[in-house]
């Protein structure tokens, strides 16, 4: 044991948390592509909006700690009992690691209350453009009081271990502050405000989220009602107009007829007793043959051309409107299906700008409360060399998960962000062609 040195124990030390460093060498990379992508989208093709200002400020803040407080926890982990000494290294990467952590909370509480206002109060006070940037302004002022005390309080100092007799150096806490107390105090405090602005965020979508599910309930069954209540009015309205025409046509045709059989029964009524007359002065003839009168009820060949004429036009006429009504109602049913389209095009992009900044307050909310409940717990503990150490650094460092899953998210789930994304990739392959 006498042996044992301090490159010793880092080398230990490393061996069994060797993954969780690759893991967030990983995450750096990913994280400085995704959120290099997400600013150059959404500050120069991106329409201007709100959502687009708070993504913004989100996207620099993950910039931020893709920066300093990443690459500051890989050397951390890589030199973990040798640290060399550049003490301000230390403490750039402690306040950085404060700052994106409240400065990305606060982000995600103004985007749900965005939200909140455009969905709940439409008609209401709303947050513009302008007011949108003077909040993100005040989101890194605030981020960075509440992590003013991180470079006074964490930095270097030394510490002797007990088994191995063997004094190491630590990027923890301060030297200054080492056994003061007020590290807890802050992490209690910081802890507090943050979980405040966490639970006012879930608060807001939590209703947002209720209506979401219930208006695409509501969508569906208002839309499946619409094209059948449109359907039947077309055919029953068409249907019916047709039928009243031809009713009305047809009691015109008997109207017609039946005056045409009376005055023909009148003439040959005439022409029978003409017939009679003229029997009795001349010679006598079969009564029976001069008496039939010709009573047909058939109309005649003129008079029946006149009314099929007339059928066929009244026909026509019943064709011709009844096509234009039709065209008419068809013509209603295209408009409305096209102020339906537009306004369901309008909800989707609603229910987006909403439903992304749900699922990310989500992971950001339980990766946040589980790092603050390790750093709460277990920030005393100093003997993991020969425990689970590694799996404890992986849950601590969770939470930088949030600084690389943003663009992954807006690209599987906003549409404008991929088109974007997409026409500016095909116009690079087609230049370098």
């Amino acid at each position: 044991m006498a042996n044992v040195t301090a490159q010793d124990l880092n080398r230990n030390v490393f061996r069994e948390i060797f993954w969780v460093t690759y893991f967030i060498g990983l995450e750096t990379v990913l994280g400085f592509i995704g959120n290099v992508i997400v600013i150059l989208v959404f500050a120069f093709r991106y329409h201007r909006c709100n959502f687009c200002c708070f993504v913004l400020c989100l996207g620099i803040l993950d910039l931020f700690s893709v920066f300093t407080t990443l690459p500051g926890e890989m050397v951390t982990q890589i030199y973990w009992y040798i640290y060399p000494p550049i003490e301000w290294f230390c403490k750039l990467k402690s306040f950085f690691n404060m700052f994106t952590i409240t400065g990305e909370a606060f982000c995600l509480c103004a985007i749900a209350l965005d939200r909140f206002l455009k969905l709940y109060r439409p008609h209401g006070w709303q947050i513009r453009q302008r007011q949108a940037v003077i909040i993100c302004a005040v989101i890194f002022v605030m981020a960075s009081i509440l992590a003013a005390p991180d470079p006074l309080l964490w930095g270097m100092h030394k510490y002797t271990v007990a088994t191995t007799n063997v004094t190491v150096v630590l990027c923890e806490k301060d030297q200054d502050y080492l056994d003061s107390g007020r590290h807890h105090v802050y992490i209690s405090a910081a802890s507090v405000i943050t979980a405040c602005v966490l639970v006012a965020t879930i608060a807001l979508y939590v209703p947002l989220a209720c209506s979401m599910q219930g208006q695409r309930k509501d969508g569906h069954r208002v839309k499946a009602n619409d094209t059948h209540i449109s359907r039947s009015r077309l055919e029953s309205g068409s249907s019916k107009y047709i039928e009243m025409v031809l009713t009305s046509n047809v009691n015109k045709s008997e109207q017609i007829l039946s005056k045409t059989n009376i005055i023909t029964n009148k003439d040959n009524g005439d022409i029978g007793r003409l017939c009679i007359s003229k029997s009795k002065s001349e010679e006598p003839q079969s009564t029976q043959d001069v008496m039939e009168p010709t009573t047909s009820h058939e109309p005649s060949a003129k008079q029946m051309y006149k009314t099929k004429s007339t059928e066929s036009v009244h026909i026509t006429n019943v064709n011709v409107v009844g096509n234009k009504e039709t065209a008419n109602m068809t013509r209603d049913a295209r408009n409305r299906k096209r102020v339906t389209k537009w306004s369901g095009k309008k909800s989707l992009g609603h229910r987006t700008k909403t439903k992304i900044p749900i699922i990310l307050s989500a992971i950001f909310t339980s990766t946040s409360l589980l790092y603050m409940s390790l750093l709460a717990a277990l920030s005393d503990n100093t003997n993991f060399v020969h425990g689970n150490y590694g799996i404890y650094l992986f849950a601590l460092r969770l939470v930088f998960i949030n600084h690389v899953i943003n663009p992954f998210v807006y690209w599987f789930l906003d549409r404008e962000f991929q088109e974007i994304l997409r026409r500016t990739i095909y116009n690079m392959f087609t230049r370098i062609r």
